[in-house]
């Protein structure tokens, strides 16, 4: 993608009464025609052989928001690797910002049971999750570093009591299943 596109794309969403609209800049574009964007991100994407779920979330909601001007690589690039977003088909990016809006819209009345990287352990191995959330001898757990989290949800059974967690997690899914690490 070494040529620069040199106009903003325009997106336009809407979900019920709520309505998302944008532009995209700094878009690139290929010989072919292909359409990409190319991101520098300063904290690491990958950290001992594994993907950063977390540090990507920004950027794959962006990448998702990104096909409604059409079909659009993106790449994020940082000192410790980097990760391709390939071109997500135009109906699973509606139903996704549409799964994503419906939650946001929940969190905005009230606490959501979202640990993200206890989701991102989660959708990889289910048995690691409580440790990823509690923490372990010299390993402080996200419930920890979050008041947040510790208020609400003080252990990893209160968290996932109700199973909204799963649900939620699987929002996530798509970006898990989206990263993969170049050898």
């Amino acid at each position: 993608w070494p040529a620069e596109l040199g106009r903003d794309l325009a997106l336009s969403h809407r979900w019920l009464d709520l309505s998302l609209e944008d532009r995209l800049n700094g878009v690139r574009a290929a010989p072919d025609g292909s359409l990409a964007r190319v991101v520098l991100q300063a904290s690491d994407v990958i950290d001992k052989g594994k993907y950063r779920h977390h540090a990507l979330i920004r950027h794959w909601v962006d990448h998702v928001a990104a096909q409604l001007a059409g079909s659009l690589t993106t790449v994020v690039i940082s000192k410790a690797g980097s990760v391709e977003f390939k071109p997500v088909p135009a109906a699973a990016a509606c139903a996704q910002l549409d799964a994503l809006l419906s939650a946001w819209r929940s969190g905005m009345s009230r606490p959501l049971p979202l640990a993200v990287k206890t989701a991102f352990a989660w959708l990889a191995d289910p048995d690691k999750a409580c440790t990823v959330y509690e923490g372990g001898y010299a390993f402080k757990g996200e419930v920890e570093m979050s008041p947040y989290l510790a208020r609400v949800w003080p252990d990893y059974a209160s968290l996932v009591a109700d199973g909204e967690f799963f649900e939620l997690a699987e929002l996530l899914r798509p970006l898990f299943e989206a990263a993969f690490v170049e050898k």
